[in-house]
C-alpha cells in the first residue's frame, strides 16, 4: 500500500513538473503583402477604427469591414486576420509582428511593433497579421508597441 501511495505521489509530481515546463513557441505570421502581392497596405487598406484592432475570422466580415486597393481572397479556414489602425506622432517605417504561444493549446500573444521613421509628420497606419486559425477569440492577446524608433 505504501508503495502504491509513493508511486501515485511521484506520478502527480512528474505531471505537475511537466505541465510547468512548457517553452514558448514562436508561431508564423504570414506577410499580407508578400502572400497576396499587395503594395503599401499600411496606408492603402481602409478600416473604420483608430487605435484599436479587430479579429476577423471569416470572409463576410472581412468584406464588410475592410476596403482599399488590395482586397485578397483570404483562406479563413487556415487563417484569422488581426487588423487595426494606430495613430502616432511620426511617419511609420516598419511594422514588426511577433506571435508566441506559451504551450501548445494555450493562449496566443501577438506583439505589434510600430517603428517610427525620421519624419515628424503624424500618421495613421493600418497593421495586419495573418495568424494560424485560433480555437476561440478569447485565446488571443494583442499588444501594440508604438515606442520603437530607428
Amino acid at each position: 500500500m505504501k508503495g502504491l501511495i509513493y508511486t501515485a505521489l511521484l506520478m502527480l509530481s512528474m505531471i505537475s513538473i511537466k505541465s510547468c515546463s512548457c517553452e514558448e513557441m514562436i508561431l508564423d505570421v504570414e506577410n499580407f503583402e508578400t502572400l497576396f502581392g499587395c503594395n503599401n497596405t499600411k496606408y492603402s487598406l481602409k478600416l473604420d477604427i483608430r487605435n484599436d484592432y479587430i479579429l476577423i475570422r471569416n470572409k463576410s466580415d472581412f468584406d464588410e469591414i475592410v476596403s482599399g486597393d488590395c482586397h485578397p481572397d483570404i483562406d479563413f479556414d487556415i487563417y484569422d486576420l488581426v487588423i487595426g489602425r494606430q495613430s502616432s506622432g511620426s511617419i511609420n517605417d516598419t511594422i514588426i509582428y511577433n506571435l508566441m504561444q506559451t504551450c501548445p493549446g494555450k493562449d496566443v500573444l501577438l506583439t505589434i511593433g510600430v517603428y517610427h521613421g525620421m519624419g515628424a509628420m503624424p500618421s495613421n497606419v493600418t497593421y495586419h497579421a495573418l495568424i494560424p486559425k485560433l480555437r476561440s477569440i478569447k485565446d488571443l492577446e494583442v499588444i501594440i508597441d508604438t515606442d520603437y524608433e530607428f
